[in-house]
């Protein structure tokens, strides 16, 4: 997750660059494609004001909640492991229960 909320505000990031670009060449333009590059600067502006924020709520993502969970999860697999030990060794034991039952029971 934390990945692909980077690769998206890098992605937005260049495609504002290289639109930005092409609004700077229809302005230096003579003719009505002036109008064209102020607009597009415009809203270039608008939407790099959309990505600061997306950035933002990325790495708050990223501080406030992936971090911890990545920083948790040895302790989360060493629990995970010591509770699948724990219920073999349970199983184990029900399990030869069980056999000793069914044979008493066949001899009786």
């Amino acid at each position: 997750m934390c990945f692909s909320c980077r690769t998206t505000v890098v992605t937005i990031s260049h495609f504002l660059d290289a639109f930005q670009r092409i609004a700077d060449l229809a302005t230096n333009t003579k003719g009505g494609t002036k109008d064209i590059g102020t607009a597009l600067t415009r809203l270039i502006l608008r939407h790099k004001s959309i990505e600061q924020k997306l950035k933002c709520l990325t790495n708050s993502l990223v501080e406030t909640f992936i971090q911890p969970l990545n920083d948790s999860i040895e302790d989360w697999k060493k629990s995970a492991n010591t509770l699948d030990k724990d219920h073999a060794k349970g199983l184990k034991g029900m399990s030869k229960q069980l056999v000793a039952e069914e044979n008493s029971l066949h001899f009786e």
